[in-house]
């Protein structure tokens, strides 16, 4: 994390001395990734998509659940009237069938992981070569990502953040027509 900030830093300079070469004021602006991320079109339609996927892991795990404390409850009854030997077999059978719930309790949570990096990884490669246009188009010398570590200050007339969700949702609904 420090070292982006580092590097966002070293950017500017370097961004600020091309400037001065040029001998032209440098026009900078900036936006939160984040923000458009959860206010899209696209952003909200992708993480309803893992909600709905959440929701389905969850059911599936609540079934096995459900079916491993039946087990064990009846694993418990016969206790008792089992022999030892038969005891140990069906509890290592029950044994058995926690080890794969568990299993597949990690599984489904790297899927859904997974998931969750790769849709936002799409979204924000169509989202950067947006600013990259925005950025060429209307002349920015840098365009930086708004974050809690990286910009300390900056007035709100250098924020993007509005027009490139407007441009972001704009492309999606072209895009779907």
């Amino acid at each position: 994390m420090k070292e982006r900030g580092i590097y966002l830093a070293v950017l500017f300079f370097f961004a600020v001395l091309l400037v001065g070469a040029r001998e032209e004021s440098p026009k900078i602006g900036y936006v939160d990734l984040q923000k458009v991320l959860m206010e899209s079109d696209t952003g909200k339609q992708a993480r309803g998509e893992l909600e709905q996927q959440q929701k389905e892991s969850q059911k599936k795990l609540k079934e096995l659940e459900d079916s491993l404390k039946k087990m064990k409850e009846e694993l418990d009854k016969q206790k008792a009237i089992l022999s030892p030997e038969a005891y140990q077999k069906k509890e290592e059978g029950f044994n058995q069938k926690k080890e794969e719930f568990l299993k597949t309790f990690k599984s489904l949570d790297v899927e859904l992981q997974h998931q969750d990096v790769q849709m936002t990884k799409d979204i924000l490669g169509d989202l950067i070569k947006i600013v990259e246009k925005m950025g060429q188009d209307r002349n920015y010398t840098v365009i930086l990502e708004k974050t809690q570590s990286s910009i300390l200050y900056a007035p709100d007339s250098l924020d993007l953040t509005p027009l490139v969700l407007e441009a972001f949702n704009r492309q999606k609904q072209t895009k779907t027509q």
